[in-house]
């Protein structure tokens, strides 16, 4: 299975950070509990369905579907180590519970499979 969507799913798990001037995202969702979030499955299909362009999107949702282009094209590097943390459990948790979705935000984000490798390594590493 394809680790581009990885990135979609980081920021979700990073409680949908904002992009903000400089070089880091906005840290003000930082202390979202994310296994909260992952397991509120309304809260989820919303978020997940507008970055699917299948529902309507929440600020915050709007927010991360802003800055996802960046996030993927860089490998999350405006990302802090909590965010990088929060997005390594998101994906976990993303790949091993809800697969179908995985394929659905891989092939909508990451068509040809280009981040494919960058990001398999930042879920490999540890930071």
């Amino acid at each position: 299975m394809k680790s581009s969507v990885f990135f979609v799913l980081a920021i979700l798990g990073a409680a949908f950070i904002a992009a903000e001037g400089g070089n880091r995202y906005a840290d003000k969702y930082d202390s979202v509990n994310v296994d909260q979030l992952l397991g509120n499955e309304r809260i989820y299909k919303q978020h997940l369905n507008c970055l699917l362009d299948q529902g309507q999107c929440s600020r915050q949702a709007q927010s991360l579907k802003d800055v996802l282009p960046e996030v993927l094209s860089t490998s999350c590097a405006k990302c802090s180590p909590v965010q990088r943390q929060m997005a390594r459990k998101v994906v976990g948790y993303i790949q091993k519970n809800k697969p179908d979705d995985w394929k659905l935000l891989t092939t909508k984000f990451d068509p040809q499979g280009r981040y494919t490798e960058e990001i398999r390594r930042f879920i490999l590493s540890n930071v």
